[in-house]
């Protein structure tokens, strides 16, 4: 196109007929030069701009790591400043009887929380070394997992600390947690059923209504896992869903609590299991509600 553009400028001053070979050729050759360095110099700026952007990306992680470590120190000022007077917070979540000062519950959460993202400790390290402040710290945990829930990995990592903390310590923050909306409330259930505490399961039970069938047969998985019986009915009806994968895991949970008998559901023809499910139903009643006495 820029050539055209230079043959049609050399015509308009009347130049492009009839032109010498002798004065084309260098025209020609100077055009070519000229695209050459243009190409250059786009290919200059395009690396500029994604070095800039590699950048400005890594400046917002930064950034969102400086703020969460802000955000949890906020979140333990505001826990502890009615403990201020006394000095000091005790370690009360199972941990030991090791005595915290309330600075330190701040300082120890966000290095345990920062070592995790960056790859420094493992989740294993991090638990150790909240455990004698799980208490204080597993509300710290969850606003962290409701911040982060977007980001997989970091978000399995919390849930795997939080899921091996003292029941006590997070049976309340977990409360809260069960009221947000999406992949909140179902890391909030599961943590339930990786606690495996029955007086902790409890908190799932005002939830059992809910039309979220994804939801719902977590809630159902971590109640049996927590050994209440009232996961069981959430079983029953996701035999029932419309989605294959959730059908797939209440059947392989029911089974097992069966004794492997699953009397002749399948999971890939829901439609004609009816009578596999009635007879779930009456297993249900005569078994599934004494179950775990």
């Amino acid at each position: 196109m820029r050539r055209l553009l230079a043959l049609g400028l050399l015509g308009s001053i009347g130049c492009a007929s009839g032109v010498p070979r002798e004065e084309y050729d260098p025209l020609q050759k100077k055009v070519t030069e000229l695209e050459r360095i243009q190409e250059a110099q786009n290919a200059k700026q395009a690396r500029l701009y994604e070095d800039l952007v590699g950048k400005h990306d890594l400046l917002q992680r930064k950034l969102a790591d400086v703020d969460a470590i802000v955000k949890i120190l906020e979140t333990t000022a505001k826990r502890i400043e009615e403990r201020l007077r006394g000095g000091t917070t005790p370690g009360n979540g199972g941990g030991g009887g090791e005595e915290v000062k309330p600075s330190d519950v701040a300082s120890r959460t966000s290095e345990a929380l920062l070592g995790l993202r960056t790859g420094k400790i493992t989740v294993e390290e991090a638990s150790g070394s909240l455990k004698s402040i799980a208490k204080d710290a597993a509300p710290l945990l969850v606003e962290e997992l409701k911040r982060s829930a977007t980001d997989t990995k970091y978000a399995n990592q919390i849930v795997a600390i939080l899921s091996s903390l003292p029941p006590a310590a997070v049976r309340m923050p977990l409360t809260g947690a069960l009221l947000e909306p999406g992949i909140v409330r179902t890391f909030a259930a599961r943590i339930v059923g990786n606690v495996q505490d029955r007086e902790t399961s409890t908190i799932l039970e005002p939830h059992a209504g809910t039309d979220d069938e994804d939801f719902r047969l977590v809630i159902g998985e971590s109640l049996v896992a927590c050994r209440n019986a009232a996961g069981i009915p959430l079983l029953l009806q996701s035999l029932q869903s419309k989605e294959y994968s959730n059908r797939v895991i209440a059947i392989g949970v029911l089974r097992r609590l069966n004794g492997g008998e699953d009397f002749g559901y399948r999971a890939t023809r829901p439609g004609e299991s009816a009578e596999a499910i009635r007879k779930w139903d009456e297993w249900a009643n005569a078994v599934g509600k004494t179950l775990f006495d």
